[in-house]
């Protein structure tokens, strides 16, 4: 018995399990355990060296002095010290400003040669707040790192900092300062190797990428305490942007209760309904709704949301759901770049410090991306229809239903083999039966197969006699509109009573939180309504839906409700990029990029930096996560804007396309595509 099913397995070696490759199965459990085994050891390696520096290195208070700037003849700051470190840390705290204005302050680092006096870097300017928003102005805090070069350090005595400002009254301000030996060069090394560790991390996925960014986020803290600048945790926190976490808390919420209504089921089977189950007219409704809904909601939420019912719809229409879902996913990311609030990225980009004091809220950002948006709708509608799913064919399955539903169960059934290891008797038992299974699926897939073949044959000669002839269910039919519209009718009321709308106060309960939520979205650049940030509009709304609904005695459901790990993500990025800025990394990628603007003429270096801002972010995001990329590149924006003096409006706008459609590019690495 035993050999006659090995021959059977032999026989249909196409679509059965080959469970003789014992000696493949075991060398490849070698190599999975010495993989695993190196994983953990270099993981172990960085939680160690993360530890011992956290050990040796104490938090850092920098001593800050209270100093002022008269409005003429600036203000300059004596250090005796011996010149035997490598760089000059300087941290200045008062009225800055991080978008450009007509103030500024001059710094100026001197030393001494003799007698002669030496610049030790070029001159530094800091744009300050108006001169008439002085007193009210909020103190921030800037910083400047300067490297002294080594031929002054065994000539040069003293130090001199300089200030001064075009302001014209006194500017006060508080300023400390500090040697340190490690170079600048080497704080740029150490973080770009943390970057480089983040990305490999998540690209390769050896760890779950909100660990990787847990940990890596420690190492850049770490690094920071080798230069002798560890922050307090209190600062740390501080460089977290609350208002984006918020913002993502509270429509993960919304979009969860919203879903227990059964809202987005019933409209896709709505669009099975209005299309009669045609082909085209079906995906297009389908990709329509999805980029409707990825412009007000979380397109990570929507996504997960909509994938089972266009399975389903696409199991009774037998259509591949890997390409239409395919389809639905590049509906949603395509939507989404238009929304501040729908595509992770954008939901950084608008709630950034920066991005908010350049005067860009929900409908400016709106505004300016719509149109790039409804270009590139046009352009994939183009793409799909008519090059890369030309014929109908290629959207359908290449074997029956019934073919397709025995291939599926066939893999499931593989699947499970494989994750038995026969090491005990029951283990030994469960395999025989999965064998047992397949056996027999193996013999109905081949007498399917062969009906099917039959079948197909005496299809295509009745049809070549009787055009006016087609199939269902491999009986021979006259062609009756009629009658195809009554079954695409009778799978429309099967799918109805599959997917109602489940509660239906509660539904006109999340459409009036939803509703409320949209208005101060809309309304957060009017005056008297700025106040009401984007992440606090989302919160209240929360707030309300629960109020209105009766549920606010279960907060605990709708607290399981939110992807803690996706906002832990978020959190440690914040916290890794002001890490990397502090070291100087981010800086020096803004530099670089300016220097490439700077070879073109005043009048096309914005042209050119929004060029150099769209590429750079969408070529990277097509090979790594578009998440830590785009809070790299607020930053670079930032030292762009400030050193060249340009708009950051056209800036933004080139980086929430670049990020947004350089993602789309490989599935793997935008975040609702995983």
């Amino acid at each position: 018995m035993k050999a006659l099913h090995e021959d059977h397995f032999k026989l249909h070696s196409a679509t059965a399990i080959h469970f003789d490759e014992k000696t493949l199965t075991t060398r490849t459990q070698r190599v999975i355990l010495t993989a695993t085994k190196v994983k953990i050891l270099v993981l172990t390696l960085i939680w160690l060296i993360t530890t011992v520096i956290f050990i040796v290195k104490p938090i850092k208070y920098p001593t800050y002095y209270n100093s002022y700037i008269p409005p003429i003849s600036g203000r300059t700051v004596r250090i005796n010290k011996i010149l035997d470190e490598n760089r000059l840390e300087i941290h200045l705290k008062g009225a800055f400003s991080d978008i450009v204005t007509g103030s500024s302050l001059t710094l100026q680092v001197r030393t001494f040669v003799g007698n002669e006096t030496k610049l030790l870097a070029d001159t530094l300017k800091f744009s300050l707040v108006n001169e008439k928003d002085f007193e009210t102005a909020k103190p921030t805090e800037v910083f400047a790192s300067i490297t002294i070069p080594e031929e002054l350090r065994s000539v040069a005595s003293d130090l001199e900092i300089f200030l001064s400002t075009n302001y014209g009254v006194m500017f006060t301000l508080s300023m400390a300062f500090e040697l340190i030996p490690l170079s600048v060069g080497a704080g740029i090394g150490f973080g770009a190797a943390v970057l480089g560790l983040l990305y490999v991390l998540i690209v390769f996925e050896i760890v779950d990428r909100t660990f990787a960014s847990l940990l890596v986020s420690s190492l850049s803290i770490a690094a920071l305490a080798l230069f002798n600048e560890r922050p307090n945790l209190e600062e740390v926190v501080s460089w977290i942007d609350m208002d984006t976490l918020m913002l993502l808390f509270g429509m993960m919420i919304l979009v969860a209760i919203t879903s227990e209504t059964g809202f987005f089921d019933y409209m896709a089977v709505f669009a099975f309904k209005r299309t009669k189950g045609k082909t085209w007219p079906l995906i297009c409704c389908l990709s329509s709704f999805a980029m409707i809904a990825a412009l007000f909601l979380d397109s990570v939420s929507t996504i997960l949301l909509m994938t089972p019912v266009v399975i389903r719809i696409c199991e009774v229409t037998n259509l591949n759901p890997v390409s239409v879902l395919t389809i639905i996913i590049l509906s949603i990311n395509v939507g989404s770049i238009a929304s501040p609030v729908g595509n992770p990225p954008n939901v950084m980009i608008i709630n950034n410090e920066f991005v908010k004091q350049s005067n860009i809220g929900f409908i400016e950002f709106l505004i300016h991306v719509l149109p790039g948006v409804v270009l590139l709708i046009l352009q994939s509608f183009v793409q799909i229809r008519y090059v890369t799913f030309r014929k109908i064919e290629s959207l359908q399955n290449e074997d029956p239903i019934e073919v397709s539903n025995i291939k599926h169960e066939l893999e499931m059934w593989k699947n499970t083999d494989r994750s038995i290891s026969a090491v005990s008797k029951f283990d030994e038992i469960s395999r025989n039966v999965i064998h047992s299974r397949v056996l027999l699926l193996n013999e109905a897939l081949q007498r399917e197969l062969e009906s099917c073949h039959r079948h197909k044959h005496s299809k295509e000669r009745i049809q070549r006699n009787n055009p006016s002839c087609y199939f269902l269910n491999k009986k021979v039919v006259e062609i009756d509109p009629t009658d195809e519209d009554q079954n695409h009718e009778e799978i429309a009321r099967r799918l109805e009573k599959m997917y109602p709308i489940k509660n239906k106060l509660l539904l006109r309960q999340c459409g009036t939180a939803f509703a409320v939520v949209i208005c101060f979205f809309f309304l957060h650049s009017v005056p008297y309504f700025e106040n009401i940030s984007l992440g606090w509009a989302s919160l209240l709304g929360v707030c309300l839906l629960l109020i209105i609904s009766n549920n606010s005695d279960d907060v605990k459901t709708c607290l399981l409700m939110v992807e803690w790990s996706s906002l832990l993500f978020f959190a440690t990025l914040f916290v890794l990029m002001e890490s990397l800025t502090k070291i100087g990394l981010i800086r020096v990628i803004g530099e670089k990029l300016a220097d490439i603007v700077k070879h073109f003429s005043p009048d096309n270096r914005l042209a050119m930096a929004v060029l150099v801002v769209l590429w750079v972010s969408a070529f990277i995001s097509a090979f790594l996560d578009n998440i830590p990329l785009t809070s790299m590149m607020i930053k670079v924006i930032v030292t762009l804007s400030s050193t060249l003096k340009l708009p950051a409006g056209p800036m933004i706008w080139a980086l929430a396309f670049g990020c947004g459609v350089g993602g789309k590019l490989l599935i793997n690495y935008v975040t609702k595509d995983v």
